[in-house]
């Protein structure tokens, strides 16, 4: 009876062992990500939850960005009357998308700095002048909603056209993982883009991570 009680104790260790330590192994083989992001500010997963927002998209819907668990997301703040950085970004960010390509390509989330003239038609002409293309959204919404994206972002938004810049890069788990400032070297944002898809494929995290 000894040896029995002694196998089901036991029993649940070895479990927990053959469960924990192909992770720890897996995870051990794997260089840190947090090496490989090189942005004007990176931070290690789990240590900057990107704010949560939800707004309405040019298109009559609703974006929520806590719903984007899952996928890489690359949010940045534009307006659709600027002739100035954004179309330079939007036109980097079409790059970004031909080299990716559409299932490796972060969704592109676009935050309106001009809630006035970001009007649905002049959102589809800088879409179509850009070549921007799904996945990807543009947000709106009021003046007050805005304004708590602006703030949680560190956005600041002195005029309709005059306005900073920023784009961060959140991984499959909602956590900033890589903020730029312009200008915004899209080659870079490549290789961030693969190391966290490689990561979330193959990199192994604590239960508690999650």
């Amino acid at each position: 009876m000894r040896f029995g009680r002694r196998a089901l104790l036991i029993i649940p260790i070895l479990v927990a062992a053959a469960l924990i330590l192909p992770g720890y192994l897996d995870q051990a083989a794997v260089p840190p990500p947090t090496r490989l992001l090189v942005g004007d500010a990176v931070w290690s997963s789990g240590s900057h939850p990107a704010p949560d927002f939800t707004l309405p998209t040019w298109q009559g819907g609703v974006f929520h960005l806590a719903a984007q668990h899952g996928r890489v997301v690359l949010l940045t703040f534009m307006d659709s009357l600027c002739t100035t950085d954004c179309p330079v970004e939007a036109a980097e960010l079409h790059q970004m998308q031909l080299r990716l390509g559409r299932l490796l390509s972060p969704t592109i989330v676009i935050v309106s700095t001009d809630p006035v003239g970001d009007s649905p038609g002049h959102i589809r002409a800088f879409v179509a002048r850009y070549h921007l293309a799904a996945p990807f959204e543009w947000l709106t919404g009021s003046s007050a909603q805005l304004a708590k994206v602006w703030r949680d972002y560190a956005i600041e938004v002195t005029s309709a056209t005059t306005h900073s810049s920023a784009i961060y890069l959140i991984d499959r788990w909602g956590s900033e993982r890589e903020g730029w400032g312009i200008p915004f070297p899209t080659s870079v944002f490549d290789r961030s883009v693969r190391v966290l898809d490689a990561q979330y494929r193959s990199g192994w995290r604590w239960p508690w991570n999650l």
